[in-house]
């Protein structure tokens, strides 16, 4: 029997089958196991010995038989001691195989690559955290520039503008891989598409390619903000791409009814009916270095917005993608907070400590506190903060630190009577448990605005003012 790599399969225990072009089948030991020992003439009855589904079992066969990957569950008959089969159809180079995976092992699997993903997810977004922080913050001070040239306060606002859909983006994912679930909520898909638009222009005018938007305005949908950007971001992206001599490409977007349209259409090479059948399917590409996931990771993200996609496109004729998304009109929206520093919004008198070991993300902070009145004393590290003598109104520390965790820190300044009230920022969700004696009295997610952050100062310093009087 021809087979991929027969050693994990007999070593896992996976029952595997296998045809070759003449049609001539065969087992590994373990599908015999399951099947009996009665021989069989063709794959199909073959297969019905474990599973009772004709229509899926004919799917698996045309698959296998077209030279196509796929992957779906079969039930099995009972008696044979396992109720459902994650199937594998895998091409091979004289014919193809299924491997039968129990799915409780498949379960299994996926909980462990979910456990190491959103470890490796929390790791990651803290770095990303500080780098889009500090962006941010320095696009927001330089915007705030009362002499600043038009065209440079432009260049601010787009900055900043990316750094906040970064941040979206990357909270999305962290929070995807650390439960596998998306969270969907009532967001203005026309700012989004605008913003995306014209992050992707640089791109569009280097390939000689017009990239023009016709976005109507407060299109709302609810969807994961994550789903809405990779569907929009890979369907333009995938067109400038495809237009190796320039051209034109359009994204509109309107509402009709209960249902919020988008568009995208260039006057590219278009696709042939073979190519348009298969643009869909994981794993199918054109591309030299393509992985084959462009197409079908949109048409995935659309479905997690319960959404439909169509595909128009003939041969040099170009090509019209048109996605139906359910409208949120009548729900909650989000509001876009008003950026930049505006210095006489939020005071700050008082003595700031700053315990941040990203070097340019604790510039910035110190740099912006200090512009609106406070005394700001900065360390990179936990060490370096207890050799402080000093008292501080308020500390704002880093949840992870190179050689400490902020809680801890927080506690050690709070017995040493250094610091009473503090804030811990982090890039990732508040924990459910800090050390003793260093419960943050405010939680503060990365990146944030520098008026947020002087806002919760405030806040914290109004609370102790009103304390101090009421004792």
């Amino acid at each position: 029997m021809n087979t991929i790599d027969p050693w994990i399969a007999e070593t896992l225990g996976i029952p595997v089958f296998s045809e070759d072009f003449e049609g001539k089948v065969a087992c590994n030991p373990s599908a015999q196991k399951l099947i009996g020992p009665e021989p069989a003439s063709d794959m199909l009855n073959l297969l019905r010995r474990i599973c009772r589904d004709d229509a899926l079992l004919e799917r698996v066969i045309e698959a296998g038989r077209s030279g196509k990957r796929d992957a779906l569950l079969i039930e099995s008959k009972a008696g044979s001691g396992i109720t459902t089969w994650q199937a594998l159809v895998l091409p091979e180079r004289d014919g193809w195989q299924l491997w039968l995976a129990p799915a409780t092992l498949r379960q299994s699997i996926e909980v462990q690559k979910r456990a190491a993903l959103a470890d490796a997810a929390a790791s990651v977004s803290h770095e990303i955290s500080n780098a889009l922080g500090a962006i941010m913050g320095w696009a927001q001070m330089g915007a705030s520039c009362p002499t600043l040239p038009s065209r440079a306060a432009d260049a601010f606002e787009h900055i900043e503008s990316s750094a906040e859909a970064a941040k979206s983006v990357t909270r999305a994912m962290l929070e995807a891989s650390s439960d596998g679930v998306v969270r969907n909520s009532t967001i203005d898909a026309s700012s989004l598409l605008l913003q995306i638009q014209r992050l992707l222009t640089p791109a569009a005018r280097k390939a000689n390619v017009t990239l023009l938007a016709d976005v109507h305005e407060e299109l709302m949908v609810k969807c994961s903000r994550t789903d809405l950007w990779t569907a929009i971001w890979s369907l333009l992206k995938n067109a400038i791409e495809a237009m190796e001599h320039g051209g034109r490409i359009e994204l509109s977007a309107y509402e009709k009814g209960d249902k919020v349209f988008i568009s995208v259409q260039d006057n590219g090479p278009g696709m042939s009916a073979k190519l348009r059948r298969e643009s869909f399917v994981p794993y199918f590409t054109t591309k030299e270095s393509g992985t084959g996931l462009g197409l079908a990771l949109v048409k995935r993200a659309v479905e997690n917005m319960h959404g439909h996609i169509e595909l128009f496109t003939k041969p040099k004729q170009g090509t019209r993608f048109e996605i139906e998304l359910p409208s949120a009109k009548l729900e909650a929206t989000e509001r876009k907070q008003s950026s930049g520093i505006k210095h006489s919004d939020m005071p700050v008198s008082a003595k700031v400590l700053v315990v941040e070991d990203d070097a340019s993300l604790m510039e910035l902070v110190s740099t912006g506190l200090s512009l609106q009145g406070a005394q700001v004393t900065a360390m990179r590290s936990g060490k370096e903060a207890l050799a402080l003598n000093d008292h501080f109104d308020v500390a704002l520390i880093d949840m992870l630190l190179g050689d400490m965790r902020g809680d801890e820190l927080l506690s050690q300044l709070r017995s040493s009577k250094r610091v009473d009230r503090a804030i811990l920022v982090s890039g990732q969700p508040e924990p459910h448990a800090f050390a003793s004696g260093g419960v943050p009295n405010l939680w503060l997610r990365k990146p944030y605005e520098l008026r947020i952050l002087a806002q919760s100062i405030q806040q914290l310093l109004s609370e102790q003012e009103k304390k101090a009087h009421s004792a």
